[in-house]
């Protein structure tokens, strides 16, 4: 069977798996955490309900499917980013029957779960919840494979502690997989919800954050900073991009009462903070939305904010200045806040042709009037 990632280029990379029965093509060959997933797939008996975590591409997904025609398949990421890329690589390689989810927990139950986690998101935090909830979600003698691209013996003795015991499978200069099996229920849960507080304007304003979201445990310094410097007047409508946990949109909204906040981010987590927040602060009139595409509000914005990542090439951070044009009223500004704004100040100037830049606490806030 041929699976294609992105799309066909004659320099493609293949890649053959399980004595050759699956050839997939991609750009630049699937990454090592994946690789020893799919070779643990081939080990299973008939497993019923499988879940996929933190995947990237989609194919782990689709050679399960045909390793095991009846199982019910789900691919779960936080980030909306990347199930949109594969829900794009399932449909181009006809795949119908395989679920993708973006959410910030596991509600569900499975008798196998598969995670792969790279080095470049590995925030121990982050993994180690996931473990605890895979625990937590898996039935009793089921199992727990965790890929990792390097051996972290935080994360191996704390994975071996919640299960009773782990086993270090193939580990070598790439990496290793972790295998947990789930043999009883009566285990203690770490609770890793952070809280916070801090002063806006002579607001106290009170915020819970999750491993998985920008700056846990503390504010953003960067929507600090922004907060400190963006001026309000008579808007009425803000859209906030990049919410994170609602911290610039929230002390804005303690300021002052808007008729309607929008609240965007593509991180699941994010979005769930961000309402938790806005209860926990008495905001009301507010919309949050799980998009990593832009966002088009129902009614035209006054006001719009923005703490763009920068990776990607700033590709992300065009689609920010982007839906920050299309949403604004004619003489309305936006704000962005950057660490280094050379980039950032050349995207909004092409499409704004205007942009006036201030430093505050090792930050750049960028505005620009529709």
């Amino acid at each position: 069977m041929k699976i294609f990632i992105n799309n066909f280029h004659k320099d493609n990379v293949l890649e053959k798996f399980i004595d050759s029965r699956f050839e997939v093509y991609s750009r630049s060959g699937l990454n090592e955490t994946e690789i020893r997933l799919i070779n643990q797939l081939a080990k299973q008996t008939d497993p019923q309900n499988i879940l996929i975590l933190e995947n990237r591409t989609g194919v782990l997904a689709m050679i399960a499917a045909k390793l095991f025609p009846f199982a019910k398949i789900t691919v779960q990421n936080i980030d909306r980013y990347y199930c949109d890329k594969i829900e794009h690589n399932l449909k181009h390689n006809e795949f119908m029957n395989i679920q993708v989810k973006c959410a910030p927990d596991i509600n569900d139950n499975y008798d196998l779960i598969l995670y792969q986690q790279t080095m470049a998101n590995l925030i121990k935090e982050f993994v180690l919840d996931l473990i605890q909830q895979s625990h937590k979600a898996l039935k009793i003698k089921s199992k727990l494979f965790l890929s990792l691209e390097k051996k972290e013996k935080f994360i191996t003795e704390n994975m071996q502690l919640l299960f009773g015991g782990a086993t270090i499978d193939n580990l070598n200069e790439k990496g290793l997989t972790l295998i947990g099996k789930k043999k009883y229920t009566d285990v203690h849960y770490f609770d890793f919800v952070s809280e916070f507080e801090f002063t806006d304007a002579g607001n106290i304003l009170k915020f819970q954050s999750v491993p998985g979201v920008f700056a846990h445990h503390r504010i953003d310094a960067g929507a600090k900073a922004l907060i400190d410097t963006i001026e309000i007047d008579q808007e009425d409508t803000l859209l906030d991009m990049g919410c994170g946990i609602g911290s610039i949109g929230i002390a804005l909204a303690r300021r002052k009462i808007f008729d309607q906040i929008y609240f965007v981010d593509s991180n699941s987590r994010a979005i769930k903070m961000t309402e938790i927040n806005c209860r926990v602060n008495a905001i009301q009139n507010y919309q949050t939305e799980l998009t990593a595409i832009g966002f088009n509000s129902p009614s035209p914005c006054q006001l719009f904010t923005g703490n763009p990542p920068y990776f990607s090439d700033y590709r992300i951070a065009g689609i920010f200045v982007d839906t920050a044009y299309n949403n604004l009223l004619k003489d309305c500004k936006a704000w962005f806040v950057a660490r280094n704004p050379i980039k950032l100040r050349k995207i909004i100037n092409k499409k704004f042709n205007n942009c006036h830049e201030v430093r505050h606490h090792g930050y750049s806030i960028l505005s620009a009037i529709r």
